[in-house]
């Protein structure tokens, strides 16, 4: 799968562009699929994010129970304290109209301000090898043998 690295603007300017006020963000469409329902966010590809981490309103816009949910903790979440995150499974596509990859997974919710969702690496980035060009602004993701794949409507 490709996917164009977009670029968004700053704003400030930005010392390290030079003062220019454009910054790429490696951003790839995540359908997320839940009992009642699936929505489509940008997430950003982050090598450095240990789990794939969504805002907890989506969960509830895709009906995913939080309510037995495991709770664990984060760093850098939206802030240098510490914050909640409910684990829960669901069924996750990448898509660039052309291939198209959906499996299952455990993934954080979280209440903390996110601008943008985060796609890691447990149940996210460990299951593909992804290349990121800057220069050429494009992201190639391809699913390794690992990838828990299925078919089922709903996780």
């Amino acid at each position: 799968m490709k996917f164009l690295v977009p670029s968004l603007r700053s704003r400030t300017p930005v010392p390290s562009l030079g003062g220019g006020g454009m910054r790429c963000k490696p951003l790839i469409p995540l359908t997320v699929i839940g009992p009642k329902g699936q929505e489509t966010c940008l997430a950003l590809l982050d090598s450095g994010a240990d789990d794939i981490v969504l805002p907890t309103a989506l969960a509830a816009r895709v009906g995913v129970d939080l309510s037995s949910a495991v709770a664990g903790t984060a760093r850098g979440v939206g802030s240098a304290q510490p914050v909640g995150l409910l684990y829960a499974p669901v069924i996750l596509v990448l898509t660039d109209n052309v291939e198209l990859c959906r499996w299952r997974a455990v993934i954080g919710f979280t209440q903390a301000p996110l601008r943008f969702p985060l796609f890691g690496i447990a149940g996210g980035l460990e299951h593909f090898q992804v290349t990121l060009d800057i220069g050429d602004r494009q992201i190639t993701i391809l699913p390794k043998p690992t990838l828990p794949a299925t078919q089922d409507p709903v996780p």
